[in-house]
């Protein structure tokens, strides 16, 4: 009862996080298509730095013991993201089919989620540490916090008419106060020790290679974005929305990875599997009906000026992902925790050359949102058959 308590726990702790981040969005595309254009592709670069800047995190949950030497990688990271999110800047907005005005729009949140990288990625090293210790408590405390601030400063910002780049500023504004809080309160820098850099290769070897997942992941993210947003301003607005409240749902899925990496800490390999199996098959329906919850909570604050009936219509296609992201995050999860993460950039490369042919067919042929509602669902189903082959090669055991 207790494990599955604990699964509960992240999954709502997720689905709060997914407002929180979705929030500006919401508020966002109510000021217009503009804004609805500008902050899809602003969310998009956001994904892709945001994976660059965390090497540290990925060391982290490879090695739960190494809170410091994760926390000083992830700082180091995160600056350096910082830097090419802000001289990048122009480059990146020109890759949008979008309007003069919607780039100049676009480079001021660039610019400004720069500046806050790290400030944002401390949030996610203190976040992942209450997690990994189990610190419930503490977590949703912190994640309620960032709610009520960011809530009240999307609140003022839609009451004074500004532009949509003052929600970005925002987001940095809340970050850096929940920071705060988890020092202040949480207490987690009384965590830290001295480094020992003794195994620094190894540590970063095995997270670099979940580290290349993710980039590769965000990496073939934007590229689809990009390629989508010739699909037409309308069709693009509409996929934007709904792609991003499908994405959102996996502030819910990414719970199965989290769960399996907390459950299996300090099991021998052949226990991790035993309970692998088991935290599978009953993590299932809670995650997929929290998510479709979630879903369709964020769908009247986020189609904003979109048709309500055309755009729900293809949100239930694009919700399809929820079902078959379980065994991809769960083989993920699995993997970590056994430390064998040199098959993830191999698994990427295929399912992003794979996902990159499968949106040109879409945007190049009638096939169009139709086709584009299951690109998640089609990318990852492979993914996963990917990780259970790689699992059956390295250990003899098909699960």
């Amino acid at each position: 009862m207790w494990f599955m308590k604990q699964f509960l726990i992240l999954c709502v702790n997720g689905a709060l996080s997914v407002v929180l981040g979705m929030i500006d969005t919401s508020f966002g595309n109510n000021m217009g298509i503009d804004a609805i254009i500008v902050l899809a592709s602003w969310t998009t670069l956001y994904y892709l730095f945001h994976k660059i800047a965390m090497l540290g995190d990925c060391c982290y949950q490879c090695d739960p013991t190494k809170f410091t030497e994760g926390f000083i990688i992830s700082i180091i990271m995160s600056g350096l993201a910082g830097v090419i999110v802000i001289v990048t800047s122009g480059p990146t907005s020109s890759l949008f089919e979008i309007t003069e005005k919607q780039q100049e729009l676009l480079i001021k949140c660039t610019v400004i989620y720069g500046l806050g990288i790290p400030i944002s990625q401390i949030e996610t090293m203190f976040n992942r540490h209450l997690i990994l210790t189990g610190k419930n408590k503490e977590l949703v405390s912190a994640t309620v916090i960032f709610y009520i601030a960011m809530i009240s400063w999307d609140a003022v910002c839609l009451f004074l008419h500004t532009e949509c780049y003052w929600l970005i500023v925002g987001t940095v504004i809340c970050n850096l106060f929940t920071d705060v809080y988890y020092v202040v309160i949480c207490k987690c820098h009384k965590d830290f020790n001295k480094p020992d850099w003794s195994c620094l290769k190894e540590f970063l070897s095995r997270g670099c290679f979940m580290w290349l997942e993710r980039v590769g992941n965000a990496i073939a993210y934007v590229l689809a974005s990009v390629m989508s947003s010739y699909l037409g301003e309308m069709q693009y607005a509409m996929h934007s929305v709904c792609i991003g409240i499908a994405s959102a749902t996996e502030g819910v899925t990414d719970c199965w990875c989290q769960n399996q990496i907390v459950k299996l800490q300090d099991k021998s390999v052949e226990d991790k599997l035993k309970i692998f199996r088991v935290e599978r098959r009953r993590t299932f329906l809670p995650a997929v009906f929290i998510s479709i919850v979630l879903a369709l909570a964020l769908f009247m604050p986020m189609k904003g000026a979109l048709p309500v009936g055309t755009t729900f219509k293809y949100l239930l296609l694009y919700l399809s992902q929820i079902i078959f992201l379980c065994p991809y995050e769960n083989y993920r999860g699995l993997l970590t925790s056994l430390k064998y993460t040199k098959c993830m950039p191999v698994n990427v490369l295929v399912g992003s050359i794979f996902r990159l042919l499968y949106v040109y067919i879409c945007v190049v042929t009638p096939i169009g949102l139709y086709g584009l509602a299951f690109m998640v669902s089609f990318v990852f189903v492979l993914r996963a058959l990917m990780y259970a082959v790689a699992i059956k090669k390295k250990y003899n055991i098909l699960i």
